[in-house]
């Protein structure tokens, strides 16, 4: 890529975002350039290497912080805000919630609050636009993985609105449309989502970044699943995964997400070492709750496949769940749980688990549709007229719930 007197690519390379090729060959450029060395000395005077004066006391910074408790944040902010509002503290935040997305979504939500107060206090420059585009991205996802999908998509225009102040930031807004994506796959937007991704990779394609490229033709598979075209999703999972990622996470989530591509189309015995494998992958890794969610795809591909040990499969996701203190996802488990117990007149086990299931919702705060369809489901086991279809029911209600979330809780005249 021939860069030449590229404000992109010097801000990029400013901000420690170029890779290390493509970092050399700006270095390079700025040898015989003196506009340029001029130009990035606005974004850190007296360091034209970009921010390289700012690392050591940013990080310091950061560290320091990140040792309170989350109340404190404000105050530190307000009585220091400049040991934070500076562009290698607003960095190292960046790191933080990429570490903490797939290990502590609780801690990525925080991080992710503290980072946009870091990032917006900036002195307004284009590098600074950028790193605030950048930190409104991580909070949406980091609202993504809590479930908060308004909230997300509310940080994703906050994403947009500063990327717009940034001059040729096509490369920041395909990040920006491909954490878009993910959030309007889930609210049921799937042709603005897959616009976006197809876009987006397009982008990463031109950039010759492969890493972004291919998880965004992971993105765009995934919104394919959410369409219901589980063939073509497949198609480009297994594609990738033959591509034989270094990553094991990374090869753990496309053998799961082809799994699941797998069972939708039928074909459930394929999809059982699928299954195994990501296990294999996510366990080496030490992510539990993946873990957890890829044993629980395998005990539905095991029903289906009829063997005798997908009942006790799955009462060992319910209980994987409940160690995990998933409230949501054990909540979900134990309905379908409660599904596949019904027929066997296991009816004792059943009112337990709906008794549980009914508990542990009123302790967690669940949202209140959501209560209204547990509480249907606790009484209708203790009167003994709970049925598969009324568990079913429940189940998608609240599996629905996030995307609708003024749907209205309703008991259809077939299950009385």
């Amino acid at each position: 890529m021939a860069f030449g007197c590229d404000e992109h690519a010097l801000v990029r390379y400013g901000l420690k975002l170029l890779g290390g090729e493509e970092a050399a060959e700006v270095r390079r450029h700025l040898e015989d350039c003196p506009s340029c060395v001029a130009y990035l000395s606005t974004f850190a005077p007296g360091d034209a290497d970009g921010f390289g004066a700012l690392a050591k006391a940013g990080a310091a910074a950061v560290d320091e912080m990140l040792k309170q408790p989350a109340e404190e944040w404000r105050r530190l902010f307000e009585t220091n805000p400049e040991r934070f509002a500076n562009p290698a503290a607003v960095q190292a935040l960046i790191q933080e919630c990429e570490a903490a997305f797939d290990r502590d979504a609780a801690r990525a939500d925080v991080l992710s609050s503290i980072l946009t107060e870091s990032a917006d206090a900036l002195p307004p420059t284009f590098a600074s636009r950028t790193l605030q585009a950048l930190a409104w991205t991580r909070r949406a996802t980091a609202l993504h993985r809590r479930g908060r999908l308004p909230d997300a998509l509310a940080a994703v225009s906050a994403a947009v609105a500063r990327a717009n102040h940034i001059p040729a930031a096509d490369y920041e807004r395909a990040l920006i449309a491909f954490t878009a994506a993910d959030i309007l796959r889930e609210l049921g937007r799937t042709e603005e989502a897959l616009r976006g991704i197809r876009e987006a990779a397009e982008v990463f394609a031109r950039y010759n970044d492969a890493r972004r490229h291919a998880s965004a033709r992971e993105m765009e598979a995934a919104v394919l699943f959410s369409s219901g075209e589980y063939a073509r999703a497949g198609e480009i999972f297994q594609t990738l995964l033959d591509a034989a990622p270094a990553d094991p996470v990374v090869r753990g989530r496309l053998a799961a997400n082809a799994a699941h591509c797998l069972t939708r189309i039928g074909e459930h015995a394929r999809a059982l070492p699928l299954f195994a494998a990501a296990e294999e992958f996510f366990m080496g890794a030490g992510y539990a709750t993946h873990v957890a969610r890829i044993a629980w795809g395998k005990a539905r591909a095991m029903r289906a496949t009829g063997e005798e040990e997908a009942v006790d499969a799955l009462r060992g996701v319910f209980n994987r769940f409940s160690e995990l203190e998933a409230t949501s996802e054990w909540v979900r488990v134990g309905i379908e749980l409660v599904e596949w117990l019904l027929p066997t007149g296991a009816f004792a086990e059943v009112r337990a688990i709906c008794t549980a299931v009914h508990e542990r919702a009123i302790e967690s705060g669940l949202q209140l549709q959501a209560m209204e369809a547990v509480s249907y489901l606790r009484d209708a086991a203790i009167s003994e007229r709970l049925t598969v279809d009324g568990a079913l029911h429940v189940r998608r209600f609240i599996e629905t719930l996030p995307s609708t979330p003024n749907a209205e809780f309703h008991i259809p005249a077939s299950l009385g």
